[in-house]
Order: C-alpha cells, then structure tokens, then sequence
C-alpha cells in the first residue's frame, strides 16, 4: 500500500484494555489519544477528542487504518460496528479501509528493538489454545499467524513473550508477559510491506471457527 502523504487518516486500536485513535497526515500526528480501560466504555470518548483537537469531521478522512485482532471481540465488534455505522451515515463508498493485527505490531516491533533475535510471541485465544507468530529473518504479517494448541515448543535461545490476559489461559512458564506498544511506534509500521491489508468493510480478523457443543444434563439430573 502507498498512501499519499497527505491522505487524512483515521487510525484506531481497540484490541486491548486499552483504546488508540489519532488522525495521520504527512507523515505525523495532528492529534492522537490514549485512554485506558474497557473499549466498550471509553471508544466513543477518545475518538470524539481527537475529532475536537484536530477540529475534523468523520467525513473528512480518505482512510481508516483499525485494528483487526486477534484480541478482544467485544472491543473489535464494537468498532466495527461504530465504523459501519459512520459509512452508511457519511461516508457512502468514500474511504478506504485498511486493518492491522495488534500481535504483528507487537511481534514487528519487539523485532524492530532487537534485531536478529529470534522469538515467538503468543496470545490466548481459547483455554490452553494460543495465536503465535514465529519470527526469524522476515517480517511478521498477518500470514504469519497459527493457531496453537498445547505446549508450545521453542527452539534453543528463542525468546517467548505472550501478549494480553483471557481467563483459564495460563502463558507457559519461561514466557515473558507485555502489553500492546506504545500508540507513538505505530508510524514506524504503518506503511512497511505487509503491514496493512485493504479490506471491504470493517471486519475483525478471527483466528478459527468457534465449534459450539449441544449441551446435556447430567445422568442424575435427567
């Protein structure tokens, strides 16, 4: 993707505890906003400060740039659905939708800060399943990631660092925990080969079908 240097662009991260949004033209932020918490309840809110600090409207972007997992459905869905919303009310077939993967931004960057070490970072998805990148010589992209059940086997001297929290899913012992990166190492990325992935509509990226069983009572209780 080659953007325009001077294409306005919407970004958002919604992917954690955490929600992102900044406005991107010219190789800089005009306004850019960080606010901890459930993406359900503090969405709206930051995106509505940077439209305020950068005095746009939502009709005034060419792009938006949003996370697309893995991570948090309920934050996912939850842009997507104001995301949807704004096309239909304002932006009939005028803006380009471009969606990143908060683990390649996270693998790229841990990448970026130490070069030539190898690592695999991890992210729960399931109880004891697990979203993985391995990462070696080549940029992470959204290819690179599988799905892990089980153990997770490492090579010698490889580095292993899990990324968020999900109940039940217990990171194996020698993995490191971190956090998304900083909202501020997003440019270094943003337009690198593999980084964004043009889509048609505003969508999470999903690891798998979840598999739904039909519930049965106990003997006992029948």
């Amino acid at each position: 993707m080659s953007a325009a240097i001077d294409k306005l662009r919407l970004v958002i991260n919604a992917e954690g505890r955490r929600v992102d949004a900044g406005i991107y033209t010219g190789g800089a932020w005009s306004a850019r906003e960080t606010e901890e918490g459930d993406p359900v309840e503090t969405l709206a809110s930051v995106i509505r400060k940077v439209l305020d600090q950068s005095g746009s409207d939502p009709q005034d972007f060419g792009e938006w740039v949003y996370s697309g997992g893995p991570g948090s459905l309920l934050g996912l869905r939850s842009l997507a659905m104001l995301l949807s919303t704004w096309e239909v009310l304002l932006q009939p077939g005028s803006v380009q939708k471009f969606r990143f993967s908060g683990l390649v931004w996270t693998a790229r960057e841990i990448k970026r800060q130490n070069p030539g070490k190898p690592f695999t970072l991890i992210s729960p998805w399931r109880t004891n399943t697990w979203n993985a990148i391995v990462v070696r010589d080549d940029l992470p992209t959204e290819d690179s990631i599988q799905v892990r059940d089980g153990e997770i086997q490492l090579e010698e001297n490889e580095s292993l660092y899990v990324l968020g929290e999900r109940f039940r899913a217990t990171p194996p012992p020698k993995a490191v925990p971190i956090h998304l990166p900083s909202f501020s190492t997003l440019p270094h990325h943003l337009d690198t080969p593999g980084f964004l992935i043009e889509t048609d509509r505003v969508e999470p990226r999903l690891s798998g079908t979840t598999e739904y069983r039909k519930w049965s009572p106990p003997p006992g209780n029948r």
